[in-house]
């Protein structure tokens, strides 16, 4: 219980903005696709929107939207101001508001939420309290770490850091005797970049608990396949580490030969081609590795979008 109190302490010690960025990772952890950041609310507040999809009992597959709406309060939620989103939220035809707070709904919110759910209105009302937090944060460690929410967040990079090197030097140098064979292996070379992303993050957790960022330079960190387009000199501003192994991992889940990345101010898009779109398994892996790169993912037609975290 103990560590339990200290992530909600935690939560509640962050920035507004930090904390948005602790639950666009957990809900795209949790499976909301498509993430996006909406412009900031009237209370300066910059929320979430995606999408679900599910399969019936007939095997339709069925997509719905969602808003999610981020609230680091010290005291209670009240219906006031869920009225509010519900209102914008319905503007947008969303489907459902997740209301995602460190602290609780009132009980007469909560009284009148149940009260508009059971009219089947849209959309929606579903909510994250403190103690839901808590609890679902406990599943995905990794976030836990990225953001030095847990007590002993600091264990286990020394645990797996050993197991973490060998293993990145094993596969850098299998996937060093491939290029000097011109052998071209998609699939090594993701495993390449993914362990150097696995050894770097383990450091920095283990030496700070924050992550520590290098600038993307595209003559060095640049693949052979990817040809950058637009302002290549935006990549800068891109974590290196991450960048690498989310372009490498992309090339390699979705079959594609070349590919170029057109670059505008904190955007890549990335054009596929017909076909080439990540399977709902691949998108997974690539939004999790998206976390350790400090990087947001989605989907655009046929374009796969990376976004710099703001």
């Amino acid at each position: 219980m103990a560590a339990s109190l200290i992530t909600i302490d935690k939560l509640k010690a962050l920035s507004p903005g930090q904390f948005e960025n602790v639950v666009y990772d957990l809900v795209t952890s949790a499976g909301l696709r498509n993430a996006v950041w909406r412009t900031p609310g009237s209370d300066g507040g910059r929320d979430i929107e995606g999408e679900m999809e599910t399969t019936d009992f007939s095997g339709f597959h069925v997509i719905t939207k969602w808003y999610v709406e981020c609230k680091r309060y010290a005291s209670s939620v009240d219906w006031p101001t869920v009225w509010d989103k519900i209102a914008y939220a319905d503007s947008h035809e969303a489907g459902y508001l997740l209301i995602v707070t460190t602290a609780m709904l009132s009980p007469q919110c909560k009284t009148e939420a149940s009260n508009w759910n059971s009219k089947r209105r849209m959309p929606a009302v579903r909510y994250w309290d403190g103690t839901n937090l808590e609890q679902l944060l406990m599943h995905y460690p990794g976030i836990l770490v990225k953001y030095d929410l847990a007590a002993d967040t600091k264990l286990a990079p020394a645990a797996f850091m050993a197991l973490a090197q060998q293993t990145s030097k094993v596969v850098q140098a299998a996937y060093g005797a491939s290029e000097m064979a011109n052998h071209d292996n998609a699939a090594l070379e993701a495993a390449s970049a993914l362990a150097e992303l696995l050894t770097v993050r383990i450091r920095d957790a283990e030496t700070g608990g924050k992550f520590a960022k290098s600038p993307f330079v595209t003559l060095v960190d640049g693949f052979h396949w990817l040809k950058v387009s637009g302002n290549g000199a935006e990549l800068g501003g891109f974590d290196r580490h991450g960048l690498r192994a989310l372009f490498a991992l992309l090339r390699h889940v979705t079959g594609t030969k070349t590919a170029t990345a057109e670059v505008a101010p904190g955007v890549i898009r990335v054009t596929l081609p017909a076909g080439r779109l990540p399977s709902a398994a691949a998108t997974t892996l690539l939004t999790e590795v998206s976390l350790w790169g400090d990087l947001e993912v989605r989907v655009e037609g046929q374009d796969f979008i990376i976004s710099r975290r703001p």
